[in-house]
């Protein structure tokens, strides 16, 4: 991943909606899996909490934009 400051920024304008308690273990979940795992398990933990209703359909695409914008492919 790279520029994490600003990924950490954008991440944190697209989910500024959501109530405080969702908002902070939806962040820090994405960055972990992001850095610590990949882009497609980021992209599913996405997609799972559009599905369990934690996040809206809009939110979703914003976040795997994203994730897409700033991940690295070798």
């Amino acid at each position: 991943m790279r520029k994490n400051e600003e990924f950490n920024y954008m991440l944190g304008t697209i989910v500024r909606d959501l109530p405080e308690s969702v908002r902070g273990a939806l962040r820090g979940g994405i960055y972990s899996i992001m850095s610590k795992q990949g882009t497609r398990e980021a992209r599913d933990f996405i997609v799972k909490k559009k599905n369990d209703g934690v996040i809206t359909e809009d939110m979703e695409k914003n976040l795997l934009d994203l994730i897409y914008a700033y991940s690295k492919y070798r």
